[in-house]
């Protein structure tokens, strides 16, 4: 991973705060069971169970070194309340190609979770509202860019 300071809000903190210790306190010690259970039955070379159960503690120990890595490196962003578009902030806006309505999220781009409209500060539509206000039209230069008009900021 770059060294690049990651944004992230305090719920978006909380959840990988939480994870962790999820993994470190119940996940990874079932693993490290189960992998000492394989180990046990015998010959290790032909064992399918110490394979996987190998594998998927090395999972588990790469998603706690990447948590710990965003928790590491990240700016905590402050959320607060104002009439411009921010991170952590929430926001309706309209898709002026075909009057879709959006209310988003956005958040820090470890946190990003768009099938939710939670979506990065370094997406096309966050980069081209954040700091905008009410009313503002602007120009998302996605794939097919588009423009969008801000109708509503929380």
């Amino acid at each position: 991973m770059s060294d690049e300071k990651l944004l992230i809000t305090k719920k978006g903190l909380d959840e990988k705060k939480a994870r962790l210790k999820e993994l470190q306190e119940v996940i990874k010690p079932a693993a490290l069971a189960e992998l000492n259970l394989a180990r046990s039955q015998g010959d290790l070379s032909e064992n399918a169970d110490f394979d996987a159960a190998s594998k998927r503690t090395q999972e588990i120990e790469n998603e706690i070194n990447q948590i710990q890595y965003i928790i590491d490196h990240s700016t905590l962003v402050e959320e607060t309340i104002g009439n411009t578009v921010r991170l952590g902030g929430k926001v309706k806006i309209q898709n002026l190609s075909n009057n879709d309505i959006y209310d988003l999220l956005i958040v820090g781009s470890s946190e990003a979770k768009p099938l939710k409209n939670e979506i990065s500060n370094k997406s096309p539509i966050a980069q081209a509202i954040l700091g905008k206000r009410i009313g503002d039209e602007v120009e998302v230069n996605a794939k097919v860019p588009y423009r969008a008009k801000i109708i509503e900021i929380e």
